[in-house]
């Protein structure tokens, strides 16, 4: 694998491209100083220092105190594999609440229903949408205002009513 496929998985990975460059040059180098991660990166030492911090925070890379100064030095790279796990748990956790709560946005949404609306819908996402309603409406008992006015309740079978007149 050469260093642009790496790059490619760690930008997809979510990181920028100057920490993906402090990142490899911490893993070529083994411990640096900011000073010399700078000079070897080509990043002031400012947003050196930031970058450094948020890969600190993201668990890939680590640092030392030794006289006076603050020495850095990359994690393991199966450390993205326990990052990814936890990013895991915090979906898995956050699917567990929305199924608690999409119920009672479902009630807020009929509660408004009633009202004639039209969506405009872009793209694959879109259609997707479009065919999963159609789906979800199958059977699903609508109401239709018939040419003498009276309401009829009656079951939609995709784009055709049947029933209806």
């Amino acid at each position: 694998m050469d260093n642009m496929d790496i790059r490619a998985y760690l930008k997809e990975f979510g990181l920028s491209e100057k920490e993906i460059e402090v990142y490899l040059t911490l893993l070529k180098s083994g411990v640096q100083s900011v000073r010399r991660l700078a000079a070897a990166t080509k990043i002031n030492r400012g947003t050196t220092y930031d970058i450094l911090k948020s890969l600190i925070t993201q668990g890939l890379v680590s640092y030392q105190h030794r006289e006076k100064h603050q020495y850095f030095i990359a994690e393991d790279p199966e450390k993205f594999a326990q990052v990814v796990a936890e990013k895991e748990r915090e979906i898995s956790s956050l699917r567990e609440k929305l199924n608690h709560i999409v119920p009672e946005l479902k009630s807020l949404y009929h509660r408004a229903g009633g009202k004639p609306t039209v969506r405009y819908y872009e793209g694959t996402r879109g259609l997707r949408t479009i065919l999963t309603d159609v789906l979800e409406s199958v059977y699903e008992k609508k109401e239709y205002l018939n040419k003498t006015g009276d309401r009829k309740g009656c079951y939609r079978k995709t784009n055709t009513c049947i029933g209806c007149r």
